[in-house]
């Protein structure tokens, strides 16, 4: 059922059961004579009521899963044909013709339809992009992730210009993956500069046999330019947290950010309220627009993503195979430190049910921290950019105590960007106490909703904060070594 529906939400499961009862006492007033007799007002207001429960739960549905792409409205479409020939069915056999001949051929034409439309949902749904394929930095590389209705095999193309000339894609043991509705091809690279192009060729997969393959056809995506800053050359980037699916507010944010200015956008956690459905990070992390512009991207898992039946699932959407959620990135004169925070309430408490072990997760991040902040990059760096979706002014559980106590001892990292908070803010070292300035972006709802654009000029990092109706409320300077 939770294929069909798209999630296990059970909004969608008391459709589902609704929907079926309504059917079934429908059909059995139909058939009889309840309609026609005293109790037929009654059984007028049954349905009614019916009705309205199911339109208010139907919209519940499609609001949450966005009436666009809605998995179920997709699964309904496809499957028309074959509940159409059904009830053509079903009528036939309650109300069958006098007529031999008339009963003969009205089975004949029954059975003839019901095996072209069993087999013509297959033959028309063909595979296709459902989000533009978006560019993921990770440790050592990209990971670009394609979208799509069908699940399906990704090969990327790519190149230093628009002839690109190399391929890469997802395989182990041999074996290409064939995944759905996501997919991604990890691309390494040693050094993130200059222009990269990119496009990728998604074959859409029905059924795979023993000695045959059955395709759902070919879709090839535009050819994306990405440009990364070389060292020595100023760069921009910008930077949005706890969206909490808000899509249409993220729209407004975005609609004041020029892209084309960007370098990369960073996404810091928090873009949904909890991990139900691909469907849900599609519509708010995969699909996000950055302009008319492909922009690489960097994602930041925040305290919500780790919830839900789907948290489990996530890393496998977005992430390159054995990637984790922490990684370190070079751009231009920077080095970037992604972290993951984890969850906001300890490891035992009620809420996780004992199913979480951040404490264990962040002393393994710890040691992995420790040799970033011993690397040859950061020490070359001339701007260092830790990215974190919780921020260190914090209360620190004892959990992620470890991320924390190696970033308060250094006094040579020129900016904490970060969220959570839901209010957007510079906070400085002398209201912190901390060695480096932190920054948040703003909430989910229009009077706490913020970007943070920040330019990055050999060790001077500058900051401002954009709002939904473009007004820049302030902005610093940092860094300047």
């Amino acid at each position: 059922m939770s294929l069909f529906l798209g999630t296990d939400l059970p909004v969608m499961a008391a459709t589902a059961s609704l929907g079926a009862a309504f059917v079934a006492y429908a059909m059995r007033l139909l058939i009889g004579t309840a309609l026609a007799g005293a109790r037929a007002r009654r059984h007028v207001i049954v349905l009614g009521a019916c009705a309205t429960v199911l339109s208010v739960l139907l919209g519940a549905l499609l609001t949450e899963l966005g009436s666009d792409r809605a998995v179920l409205w997709r699964n309904l479409v496809r499957f028309l044909p074959s509940l159409a020939a059904a009830a053509v069915i079903g009528v036939l056999v309650l109300f069958p013709p006098r007529r031999f001949a008339l009963r003969a051929a009205a089975v004949y034409i029954a059975a003839f339809s019901l095996i072209i439309w069993a087999w013509l949902p297959s033959a028309l749904v063909r595979v296709a992009f459902s989000a533009p394929p978006a560019a993921f930095l990770g440790q050592g590389g990209l990971n670009v992730v394609t979208a799509t209705n069908v699940r399906a095999s990704a090969r990327l193309d790519f190149g230093p210009d628009e002839r690109l000339g190399s391929v890469a894609s997802g395989s182990e043991g041999g074996l290409k993956a064939v995944t759905g509705p996501f997919q991604g091809v990890f691309l390494p690279l040693e050094r993130l500069e200059g222009e990269l192009f990119l496009r990728s060729t998604v074959d859409g997969i029905e059924a795979i046999g023993t000695e045959d393959v059955s395709s759902a056809g070919t879709a090839r995506s535009d050819t994306a330019r990405l440009r990364f800053p070389r060292a020595g050359e100023p760069f921009s980037f910008v930077s949005f947290s706890d969206i909490h699916e808000n899509v249409a507010l993220y729209g407004k944010l975005a609609g004041n950010v020029d892209f084309d200015a960007m370098s990369l956008a960073v996404y810091l956690g928090d873009f949904l309220n909890h991990v139900d459905s691909p469907e849900q990070a599609r519509r708010s992390i995969v699909g996000l627009a950055t302009g008319s512009v492909a922009l690489p991207r960097a994602f930041v898992r925040g305290n919500h993503e780790a919830r839900g039946e789907g948290a489990r699932s996530l890393a496998s959407w977005i992430l390159p195979a054995d990637g984790e959620y922490y990684y370190s990135f070079t751009l231009g004169d920077a080095f970037f430190i992604a972290l993951d925070t984890g969850e906001d309430k300890p490891d035992g408490s009620a809420a996780y049910g004992g199913l979480v072990d951040f404490g264990a997760y962040h002393r393994r991040q710890a040691i992995w921290l420790a040799e970033r902040l011993a690397s040859r990059e950061y020490r070359d760096a001339k701007a260092r950019i830790v990215l974190a979706h919780i921020p260190p002014t914090e209360e620190p559980l004892a959990e992620v105590e470890p991320l924390w106590y190696l970033l308060r001892r250094r006094d040579d990292i020129d900016l904490v960007l970060s969220g959570h908070t839901h209010e957007a803010a510079i906070r400085l070292p002398s209201d912190t106490g901390l060695p480096f300035p932190v920054v948040c972006s703003g909430g989910g709802s229009a009077d706490t909703a913020a970007a943070v654009a920040v330019t990055v000029d050999g060790g001077s990092v500058s900051v401002a904060i954009i709002r939904p109706d473009g007004s820049r409320e302030a902005s610093s300077v940092f860094g300047s070594r």
